[in-house]
């Protein structure tokens, strides 16, 4: 309750909570806040129970001046009247009485009022950045929690500010700022990809060459391969904020990739006139300050032919295709996500929708996890969820052949998927590649996969050994192939196929310079004796 108020509203609020079980009626709301009061009939011969909700979570509920619990509470109360309060630092309490009854269930939900007091707030320059607890707000009268609060004002061209305004209950703190201009310097100078490849498509064939200006200025970059040849020229117009950055592709002028090994980028950034400068003299963080406040910076980047990059997907946590996984690793630094629609050709309502994600781990081994929802006619959505991780155990891309282990496990709330591949299970196998073509820059691979996979579908698990295979054929910009998935049931007799097998025709297609990468694919699952049931799904993925 607010200091100074008149109790009469909270001693009728009492009475009124008191005939509330026999009116059936709400409290109406107090001064300081909103209490409302709800009945419910239930069973208990001796007991009512209680239920206590707050309009922000974890207020603290008080019942006869004894703390019992926090929101969103649940308890009971034995009959008779007890008063029933939340509480929570920065809001006025509040409180409610209830005539408790057996055989009832009261529902309590608070609105507590905040305890607040004022920001007057003015910053300059205008159009300068403000934040208020980490939200951003405006200059002129703001109204707050009591308590520290921390501000931090910045803008383009001067030094950011921060500081604290403690504030009182109905108080008001006025916070005037003025920003200093910053003094002209290069922040983070550097490539964005230290090493990449000239040949590849979309992001991994390119770098950019970044950097943070504190102020107004331009700038310019000279690239020069190992021998001290220029090879390229960046101009960074006029700074109009801190972020700058340019594109470099690795060409040369005849438009194919400039040669292996290292290339030095020489930065010289200007300040604009009537900038404050940094005396002359090394620079904190690498480059020299010159006479004029002039500031000079290097990088370097490699550039590597031998760290290729192909489009491939990720769903069921497959890396490669969606039936078989490429036991050649994603390249160091890599990182891929793909969203994938797919539906039966009968049922099209019954689609899967789902994402993936695969990273790299030093170039060594790739990681993979997807989720995807599946639609129905029933009420329910299904689920599954999946994690792999494929280990390279020899041979590389240089290399006819290669090999890999792979381990992978789901979870799925259906038994027979949408998605090919998503029932629960738990799968280790050893993925074989053998490229059977290398030329113009097509790769014609052929691939198995021998494994084992212990089957969690059922309300039995099955263990049963499980072959895959698939045919790619890859260039620089798309991958397009045919994969499969079949059970093998082993059992005293032998072992026999466990219908049915899985299917998969795709293609994926990366979008020029962008890390954009589209896919098309078609699934079939064949049984003898059975009308194959088809599918098709849509991708679209990322490639960095």
């Amino acid at each position: 309750m607010r200091p100074g108020k008149p109790v009469l509203a909270y001693l009728l609020a009492s009475i009124l909570a008191n005939l509330g079980p026999s009116l059936g009626a709400e409290l109406g709301p107090p001064p300081d806040g909103r209490v409302r009061v709800s009945t419910e009939a239930t069973t208990d011969e001796n007991q009512a129970s209680l239920e206590v909700y707050s309009a922000k979570k974890y207020f603290e509920v008080y019942i006869d001046g004894d703390y019992a619990g926090k929101t969103p509470y649940s308890g009971s109360l034995s009959p008779g009247s007890h008063y029933i309060e939340a509480r929570k630092y920065g809001y006025y309490p509040l409180g409610t009485w209830v005539a408790a009854q057996a055989k009832t269930r009261y529902t309590i939900r608070f609105t507590p009022a905040l305890i607040s007091g004022t920001i007057i707030l003015s910053v300059q320059p205008q159009g300068a950045s403000v934040t208020l607890d980490g939200n951003p707000v405006s200059p002129g009268y703001i109204e707050v929690p009591v308590g520290t609060h921390r501000i931090v004002a910045s803008g383009f061209g001067f030094v950011e500010q921060e500081l604290e305004a403690i504030v009182h209950e109905n108080g008001a703190v006025v916070v005037d700022i003025r920003l200093d201009k910053a003094p002209f310097s290069i922040k983070g100078f550097g490539f964005a990809r230290p090493r990449f490849n000239p040949a590849n498509a979309g992001a991994p064939g390119r770098s950019s060459l970044d950097f943070k200006a504190t102020s107004y200025g331009s700038a310019h970059a000279d690239i020069r391969g190992p021998d001290g040849s220029l090879v390229a020229s960046l101009d960074y117009p006029e700074f109009r904020s801190w972020n700058q950055s340019l594109t470099w592709d690795g060409l040369g002028p005849d438009g194919k990739s400039l040669p292996d090994g290292l290339y030095t980028a020489t930065l010289v950034a200007k300040p604009a006139p009537g900038v404050p400068v940094q005396a002359e003299g090394p620079l904190l963080g690498g480059g020299t300050v010159g006479s004029e406040g002039e500031i000079l910076r290097e990088a370097e980047a490699t550039i590597d032919s031998s760290l290729v990059v192909r489009a491939f997907g990720s769903a069921a946590a497959v890396p490669g295709l969606l039936l078989m996984p490429d036991p050649l690793p994603q390249p160091a630094g890599t990182v891929s996500t793909e969203f994938l629609w797919i539906a039966p050709w009968a049922r099209p309502q019954d689609s899967a929708f789902g994402i993936s994600g695969a990273v790299s781990a030093g170039g060594r081994a790739t990681i993979s996890l997807f989720a995807a929802a599946e639609t129905s006619d029933g009420p329910e959505t299904k689920l599954e969820l999946g994690a792999s991780a494929l280990l390279a155990l020899f041979g590389s891309r240089a290399e006819s052949f290669r090999g890999a282990f792979f381990l992978r496990g789901c979870y799925g709330s259906s038994s027979a998927p949408v998605l090919p591949g998503a029932a629960s299970g738990l799968e280790a196998s050893l993925p074989l590649a053998l490229r059977l073509a290398n030329s113009g820059g097509l790769e014609l691979c052929l691939a198995a996969s021998p494994g084992a996979l212990l089957d969690l579908s059922s309300s039995e698990a099955a263990l049963s050994a499980l072959a895959r295979a698939g045919l790619w054929l890859e260039g620089k910009s798309f991958r397009a192939g045919l994969s499969g998935r079949l059970p093998i049931g082993i059992s005293g007799s032998g072992a026999s196929p466990d219908w049915p097998a899985s299917l998969a025709l795709e293609g994926r297609l990366m979008l020029g310079p962008t890390p954009l990468v589209v896919s098309l694919c078609a699934s079939a699952e064949l049984e003898p004796g059975l009308r194959p049931s088809y599918g098709a799904g849509l991708g679209l993925g990322l490639l960095f």
